[in-house]
């Protein structure tokens, strides 16, 4: 008797997941495109970035600037077409030293987390945002690298403008954090060593 009460209740509790869809959402639910949930999203903060160093609320069609120590992030209004949180986090650069290439120093480590109204990771943006970043280690020649969940390092491609003192990069998406080096006979200079 017992054991046909709970496989009634088991079966009753599997035919009411099933309804509602994975996370009790409804199966025909579709979420906003550019602000899209993905199963693939990293929380930062548990892969280098540990520190929240700001944090904005952003609402589509109001363009925002988010300001944080050597860290300007420049957000279109047509960044995202649903509300979202954006988090800028940073890492202790020191700690992707023994992963950065040859000859390279971390001085810069930050990633976003971007979470929508219920709190999901959003991963792709639909206009990108723009980050610059101040430092007097950052040189002509400084490099500007993906960083995966593993701490592996890929040199970042894409619309990089760097001089002296500054760097400044579009920014689609959030499936990578990022690391700015500098070569270490310049980190070595400008301490004078």
């Amino acid at each position: 008797m017992k054991i046909q009460k709970l496989a009634t209740i088991s079966l009753a509790i599997v035919t009411l997941l099933a309804a509602c869809g994975s996370y009790g959402v409804s199966p025909t639910a579709t979420p906003t495109a550019a602000a899209a949930p993905s199963s693939a999203g990293t929380d930062w903060m548990m892969h280098g970035f540990p520190n929240v160093i700001a944090t904005q609320d952003f609402t589509p069609g109001t363009a925002a600037t988010i300001t944080a120590g050597p860290y300007t992030v420049s957000v279109p209004a047509d960044a995202f077409t649903a509300p979202v949180t954006i988090n800028l986090l940073s890492g202790d650069p020191s700690s992707f030293s023994s992963d950065a290439p040859s000859g390279e120093v971390p001085v810069l480590a930050f990633a976003f987390n971007v979470r929508d109204a219920n709190g999901n990771l959003i991963v792709k943006f639909s206009k990108p945002v723009t980050l610059t970043a101040k430092d007097a280690q950052i040189y002509a020649d400084s490099q500007y690298f993906n960083v995966a969940p593993s701490g592996s390092f890929t040199e970042n491609p894409t619309g990089l403008r760097v001089s002296a003192g500054q760097l400044s990069h579009p920014i689609a998406g959030t499936p990578v954090g990022w690391v700015i080096t500098t070569p270490a006979s310049e980190v070595s200079m400008s301490s004078g060593g």
